[in-house]
This record gives structure tokens, C-alpha cells and sequence, in this order.
């Protein structure tokens, strides 16, 4: 198995703590790091520019930056590095300030060991890791998410049109139902009338004209053909009863009054 190699970019002013710290990783019997001095912020970002690191191990005492804007500054133009902060023993608020603006972690100078500085790095750089793991996991969902509702607008999209659709052919239908019925009540009525003006009229006219000629005959009648006469008129009679019957039947059925007389 191939040695591990981290790469440390060590912001440092001071000769004397970079040295240090060089030693510190160089006696911690782990890995094998690999060690870029800057002594300035502005020197780090260069560096940063032209190589890829694993950890910058930062001090937040540097002649030509604001330490905080320095770690801001960083995390913007190199997300993928994670930082692990250097401090002195009275700026530890400095250091938990640093890890709010982005950095993994924060070590006071004098009090890291190489056990310590090691162990840092290495978490660091396994925090960074599982942070981007979980950055790409939410861009999945939030990838996953937005695909669902796309899927999920264009099926209510189609879900409403159908049931604009169905809206209109339920129209359409009740129009159709409502049309039939009035036709048919049209045809009743029309039936009637005719019933009324046709035949009703005639078996009207007919019973008056036998009544005449049983008024007019009367004495020239005998008996037999006066009852047939009169026969005949009765029949007319219920005729016309049963044709207005009718008639009054079917206007009831069209308008809903509660009665009709034929003229």
C-alpha cells in the first residue's frame, strides 16, 4: 500500500512557529506531510492558486491581513481546502470565530502536541469530506426534489384539463338532456293543439250537427232512429271528454300548471 501524503500549505509569519510545527508533523509517526511555507496572506493565495492542498493550517496573526478575512477568504476561492486556524492563548474567541466563517477546527499555539496537530488534520479533512458528501447528497435531492414537482405541476397541469374537459362534456350532456326534454314537451304540446283544433273540433261539430237533425226530425223520428241519433251524440260526447282528457295531460306534463282549459 502506497504511503499517504498530505499536503499542508502552514500560514505562518513566524519563523519560529512554522518551524515548530514542521516539526511537530514531522515526529508525529503517521503519515507523510508535505510542507508550503507562506509567511503572508498574500503569498497564500498564490500558492493556493497554483496547487491543490489538503489542509492550510492558518495564523490568524499575519502583518498583511485581517485574520478573519483571511479565513473568509479562503473558504470562497478554495471550498475544497478545509482550514484548521493557529491562535495564541488570549485570542481562543478569535479561533471559535474562525470556525463560524468556515475553518474545520482552531489550535492554540504551544498547546498542540503533534498528537494534537495530527489529529486536527485529520479531522479536518474528514469533516471537509463528509460536508461535501452531504453537499452533493442535498444537490441530488434538491435535484430529485425539483424533478417530482416539475412531474408533479405537469400532471395537475394535464389533471386540471381533464377535468375542464369533463366539465364541458357534463354541459354538454346536461344541454343535450335539457334540449330532448323540451322537444318532447314541445311535441305535447303540439299534439295537444292538434288533438284540441283537430279532432276535438271536428267531434264538436259533429254532435252539433246531430243535435240538429234530432231537434229538426223529432217528429218525423220514430223511436229507433232517435236513439241511434241520440247514441251517436252521447259517443261524441265522450269523445270530446277524452280528447280534452288528453290534452289537459299532456299540458300538464309541459308546463306544471295544476290545470288547463281548451278554449
Amino acid at each position: 500500500m502506497a504511503e499517504e501524503t498530505i499536503r499542508v500549505l502552514l500560514v505562518e509569519d513566524n519563523p519560529a512557529d512554522a518551524r515548530l510545527l514542521r516539526e511537530n508533523l514531522a515526529e508525529s509517526g503517521g503519515p507523510t506531510f508535505r510542507v508550503t511555507h507562506a509567511g503572508r496572506a498574500a503569498e497564500a493565495a498564490q500558492c493556493l492558486l497554483l496547487e491543490h492542498f489538503d489542509i492550510v493550517l492558518l495564523d490568524l496573526s499575519l502583518p498583511d491581513s485581517n485574520s478573519l478575512d483571511t479565513v473568509r477568504r479562503i473558504h470562497r476561492d478554495a471550498r475544497r481546502t478545509p482550514i484548521v486556524v493557529l491562535t495564541g492563548f488570549a485570542d481562543e474567541a478569535r479561533g471559535v470565530e474562525a470556525v463560524r466563517q468556515g475553518a474545520q477546527d482552531y489550535l492554540v499555539k504551544g498547546q498542540a502536541d503533534s498528537r494534537l496537530l495530527v489529529r486536527a488534520i485529520r479531522y479536518a479533512i474528514e469533516r471537509q469530506r463528509i460536508e461535501e458528501e452531504l453537499a452533493r447528497y442535498r444537490d441530488s435531492l434538491e435535484e430529485l426534489v425539483a424533478a417530482r414537482t416539475a412531474d408533479l405541476e405537469t400532471a395537475n397541469v394535464a389533471l386540471q384539463q381533464e377535468i375542464a374537459e369533463r366539465l364541458r362534456a357534463e354541459e354538454a350532456l346536461a344541454s343535450a338532456r335539457r334540449k330532448l326534454a323540451t322537444d318532447r314537451e314541445r311535441q305535447r304540446l303540439m299534439l295537444a293543439s292538434e288533438l284540441h283544433d283537430s279532432i276535438g273540433q271536428e267531434l264538436i261539430a259533429m254532435k252539433f250537427a246531430l243535435e240538429r237533425v234530432l231537434t229538426d226530425s223529432q217528429v218525423c223520428l220514430d223511436a229507433q232512429p232517435a236513439e241511434t241519433l241520440r247514441g251517436a251524440i252521447e259517443k261524441c260526447v265522450s269523445l270530446i271528454r277524452e280528447v280534452r282528457s288528453i290534452c289537459h295531460g299532456l299540458y300538464r306534463r309541459l308546463s306544471n300548471r295544476s290545470a288547463w282549459r281548451p278554449p
